[in-house]
């Protein structure tokens, strides 16, 4: 609390609780020189204690109750994000290209894809390269996966909080099928758009595939194993975002702000930062 409502308050109480009572006390005890009947002086201070404390007590309380349960509905509202669901849908062990020469000319002839068996699984060997018993090429643990976000459940998280910008609308830390505010109909998530700069991102030119009716997000990823094993918050996209606006805070800006969606595999979250970490140098 600043110096300035310390202030505010201090008078305020002083009015009803000094210089309020104490006039009253002087007119009436000028009215009661006139009055066949007295005023007892005591008696009124005593009510007037009585009612300026009751008329305090039902505000505070009021303001108390409103602060804890938003009685007047005026706080924005926050829900729990839904863990994310991750569908491994196949893991093989893939060996390294091959080239043949033929004539004058070097022809690749492909690569060979495995199944990966419970007792048969890939590990790297002296070089760190991965093989695979029962396959003479080194080559590299793959899998295809695919995750389903139902908000920006690592916002407030991350491993790079301090990053986090500070005028996202309240309800981006909420469900995208909760993305609204009080006054308003409009589906937020609908205008929350992947911007397709991912380029220097280690997960290349993958996106995330908005479903708007169903208010989720999908990630998709096909590639090696040990990248989704890391816990490292790693650069993604652009994406725009609603901020508040500071003439009316339970809105967003007509104009959208640009910010960096993060993606961490371990933890499973996605999140925003003002700047990119974990890019490709």
């Amino acid at each position: 609390m600043d110096l300035f409502k310390e202030s505010v308050i201090i008078v305020i109480l002083g009015v009803f609780f000094g210089l309020f009572p104490l006039w009253i006390w002087f007119v009436q005890k000028r009215e009661n020189k006139n009055r066949i009947k007295k005023v007892n002086l005591k008696t009124l201070m005593i009510w007037h204690y009585v009612i300026i404390i009751s008329i305090f007590a039902i505000f505070g309380g009021f303001i108390f109750l409103d602060n804890k349960y938003d009685i007047t509905n005026s706080n924005p509202k926050t829900y729990t994000i839904p863990n994310p669901k991750i569908e491994i849908e196949f893991e093989w062990f893939e060996t390294e290209s091959k080239y043949e020469w033929k004539g004058y000319e070097s022809i690749n002839i492909g690569n060979k894809k495995y199944p990966i068996e419970e007792n048969n699984k890939p590990y790297r060997n002296d070089k760190g390269k991965w093989v695979m018993d029962g396959v003479a090429e080194e080559g590299e643990w793959k899998i295809k996966v695919k995750y389903t976000f139902y908000g920006l459940n690592g916002l407030g998280g991350g491993h790079h909080r301090e990053y986090e910008p500070t005028d996202l609308m309240p309800f981006m830390k909420n469900p995208f099928d909760k993305w609204e505010t009080k006054d308003s109909s409009s589906d937020y998530f609908d205008t929350f758009h992947m911007k397709h700069k991912g380029n220097d991102s280690y997960f290349g030119d993958i996106n995330f595939i908005n479903n708007r009716s169903n208010h989720y997000t999908d990630l998709e990823y096909e590639g090696p194993k040990w990248l989704i094993e890391e816990d490292k918050d790693f650069f993604m996209d652009e994406v725009r975002c609603h901020i508040i606006d500071p003439k009316d805070s339970g809105f967003p800006k007509r104009e959208k702000k640009n910010y960096y969606l993060h993606f961490n595999p371990k933890q499973s979250y996605i999140t925003l930062y003002t700047k990119k970490f974990n890019t490709k140098k």
